[in-house]
């Protein structure tokens, strides 16, 4: 894995992915791994559908999440992670296909990918496949989008793990009206 460098500002970076657990699932946070950020601009993670294969410009509700530069660890051997955490759990359902997209007003942001037929950072293993059944996709303007064949994004997606086992009773009831409130 090596540090991916970013041109120009608001030049975003898609990871696409999806999941084939039965019934779909939450996705908590996404973990990104960066090699360097800005000192003052912060950087941004979002879920994104993709449509006929491309991230689309449309953000999931609920899945962007703003982070400044002293929330984002950097690391020289790609190590360390830097965990975006959604507002509340975000549902992603089974088989439908979104990217991971990181975006800033900067240059100064790299972040580690995995390339087929280079070495690793971690293990200096020769990386022989693809790491991840996903697509990289590179964007100089964030709605063109150059997929990238060769190359994957380090990333971890989190998802909620729900208790089932207990069971709990909610009473739902209403408050008496007084007919004096209603006009006539």
């Amino acid at each position: 894995m090596r540090p991916r460098p970013r041109r120009g500002g608001r030049d975003p970076l898609a990871q696409t992915f999806m999941t084939d657990l039965e019934g779909g699932m939450f996705v908590t946070s996404v973990e990104a791994y960066f090699a360097t950020k800005s000192s003052n601009i912060p950087v941004c993670c979002e879920l994104r559908p993709v449509v006929n294969g491309y991230p689309s410009s449309r953000v999931v509700p609920g899945a962007s999440k703003v982070l400044n530069p002293g929330s984002v660890s950097t690391s020289s051997t790609g190590a360390t992670a830097t965990k975006f955490t959604f507002d509340a759990p975000v549902y992603v359902p089974q088989d439908t296909e979104y990217a991971i997209v990181l975006i800033a007003n900067t240059q100064d942001y790299t972040v580690y990918i995995a390339e087929t037929g280079k070495k690793s950072l971690d293990s200096n293993r020769l990386v022989s496949k693809q790491p991840s059944t996903g697509v990289l996709f590179k964007s100089q303007n964030g709605s063109t989008w150059t997929a990238s064949q060769e190359q994957d994004l380090k990333f971890n997606i989190n998802r909620a793990q729900f208790e089932t086992s207990s069971t709990g009773s909610v009473s739902v009831g209403n408050e008496a009206v007084s007919a004096s409130g209603w006009g006539a």
